[in-house]
């Protein structure tokens, strides 16, 4: 304490990664970086996010949306159950 005010140290989040624990050799998925990769796109071009990341994609296709509406810029998505991916498809 210093003169009658306790001084506490700022909260600083983990860095470990918040992801449910799985089975026993169940490979760990890479994730890839969202808003460089949909920005990078060009029209007609794809890009694919495995199903962990779908809230983030999708959040970020929507911000996205309403940032570049001016431009016109869209995708189209599709999401594969069997391979756990979400595709992505620039169309304007």
């Amino acid at each position: 304490m210093t003169n009658g005010v306790a001084i506490s140290k700022p909260y600083t989040p983990s860095k470990q990664r918040i992801t449910p624990e799985f089975a026993p050799g169940v490979p760990e998925v890479e994730l890839r970086p969202i808003a460089p990769t949909l920005k990078a796109l060009k029209i007609g071009g794809k890009a694919y996010f495995p199903t962990e990341q779908r809230s983030s994609l999708y959040a970020t296709i929507y911000r996205l949306r309403k940032d570049y509406k001016r431009q016109g810029w869209d995708v189209k998505i599709s999401e594969s159950e069997d391979e756990y991916t979400i595709y992505v498809i620039r169309v304007s």
